[in-house]
């Protein structure tokens, strides 16, 4: 076309973004002194003709159990949760870790609820929302 018309642009994020992480105490527990790390390429190389990403170094990421606004390469990740659980005059400190799946595009939002004792594995569900979508109209000259 020519370069007085406008030309609608779509423009996708590429990127995950890790959302809001919740961590529960299991039913008559509680849970403090919690702390998240995610070792997650943050940077790496994007083919735009196939959307496939060639991801870089792996970077530790400190993560907050409430609101995060981090950005990493999608794919698949292990989180680790070091937590204190107590019930009553029991307390030990744990540190457990599971798979999470992270979405390209999207908002992903982290659950769990740790489990009672050090022989059980903890289980991650994530959620997903998608970035609000914008279209913008330049006017290209």
């Amino acid at each position: 076309p020519s370069y007085k018309n406008s030309n609608n642009l779509t423009f996708h994020h590429i990127f995950t973004r890790i959302g809001t992480i919740q961590v529960m105490a299991p039913s008559g527990y509680t849970i403090t002194d919690v702390s998240l790390a995610l070792s997650a390429p943050v940077s790496g190389s994007y083919n735009l003709r196939t959307g496939a990403w060639s991801p870089g170094t792996s970077v530790s990421q400190s993560l907050n159990v409430g609101s995060n606004d981090v950005y990493v390469v999608p794919g698949t990740y292990t989180l680790t949760v070091n937590y204190t659980l107590s019930k009553g005059d029991y307390t030990e400190r744990f540190s457990k870790s599971g798979s999470v799946t992270l979405e390209k595009g999207k908002i992903n939002k982290i659950s769990t609820t740790v489990p009672e004792g050090s022989a059980t594995e903890i289980q991650f569900s994530v959620t997903i929302d998608p970035w609000t979508e914008i279209e913008l109209t330049p006017e290209l000259q």
